[in-house]
């Protein structure tokens, strides 16, 4: 199964030992931190997106895995799913995208310090991932609907909409599976 293929992609790249070099970090701290202040950040209005920026900064002075950036990208979820703050949602949900970019332009140093194209296999286990969660959310969504006073097909379009509707369901799914 698929949720089964993606941990265990995710457990190669974390047995790996790869590395991610420092300089690099150091360039992702600052590029995370230019993003959100660019982006509306203030440390008193945006807490949520503030600790993620702090634990980002007190993570630079050990060599980290590829494991404990996705920890980090964990971390700025948290500020990106802010019902009551937009601005913080806004701010993790940028943070997140640039962890995204920073891992998949690691590739191949990754690759080359832990072996077998550990980068390849982070970006695999990651798009697995994210299909588990866009399952997971239809799936909730037909079992919603079948329990809808109105009826299964009024429900399951009820249920649509909904996620159409809500930026925090929308997240994942791409231009063309909303479309469709």
């Amino acid at each position: 199964d698929i949720k089964s293929k993606a941990k265990k992609l995710y457990d190669e790249v974390s047995d790996s030992g790869a590395l991610v070099d420092q300089e690099d970090y150091l360039n992702l701290v600052i590029e995370l931190n230019e993003t959100a202040k660019k982006s509306g950040f203030d440390a008193n209005l945006t807490p949520k997106s503030k600790g993620v920026l702090q634990r980002v900064e007190s993570d630079f002075d050990r060599d980290l895995t590829v494991s404990d950036i996705d920890q980090l990208r964990k971390v700025a979820q948290v500020a990106a799913n802010s019902i009551d703050n937009p601005t913080d949602a806004a701010i993790g949900s940028k943070i997140i995208d640039k962890i995204d970019e920073f891992l998949d332009g690691q590739g191949a140093k990754l690759s080359a310090k832990g072996g077998d194209d550990v980068g390849k296999k982070y970006k695999e286990a990651r798009a697995l991932w994210q299909r588990v969660k866009k399952v997971e959310k239809l799936d909730e969504a037909v079992f919603r609907a079948e329990n809808a006073a109105s009826g299964f097909e009024n429900g399951l379009r009820n249920e649509m909409r909904a996620i159409l509707r809500n930026k925090k369901k929308r997240r994942g799914f791409n231009p063309k599976e909303l479309a469709t």
